[in-house]
């Protein structure tokens, strides 16, 4: 029985965070949820460094394409190859990272900072484009 309502509770939060993802997502953006869910990520990978092996290892066999474009980025990157740019939206300068629009093209990047890059998951490819000015 127990198990039942659990199994119940799982699913109505499942619903009510898929009926009120715009209002979690603006929950999220709050900088003190920001800071703790940050804490216990840092303090799970602490605890549980086989867990995340793991699900590095899993994502990678899943997205072989998506691995391969991201190593090729880094040795490019140790090897003076590419060099990091400033944010193409914001032209911030602070956690600059890679964003492939096409695996395929390995060193095909935009640079974009954690911010920005976090936005465009949550945007349209081309409302991005259009306030890059490209």
């Amino acid at each position: 029985m127990k198990t039942l309502e659990r199994s119940q509770n799982a699913t109505a939060a499942m619903n009510w965070r898929h009926r009120n993802k715009e209002y979690i997502r603006q929950y999220d953006d709050i900088p003190h949820v920001k800071a703790k869910r940050a804490e216990w990520a840092r303090n799970d990978r602490k605890k549980n460094p086989e867990k995340l092996r793991l699900v590095l290892k899993r994502s990678r066999s899943k997205h072989p394409e998506k691995s391969r474009a991201r190593m090729a980025v880094a040795y490019a990157i140790r090897r003076g190859l590419l060099v990091r740019g400033s944010c193409c939206v914001c032209n911030g300068d602070k956690y600059i990272e890679a964003h492939h629009e096409d695996y395929s093209k390995t060193l095909e990047v935009m640079w974009l900072c954690r911010s920005c890059h976090h936005k465009l998951r949550y945007m349209n490819i081309d409302e991005m484009k259009k306030r890059i000015g490209g």
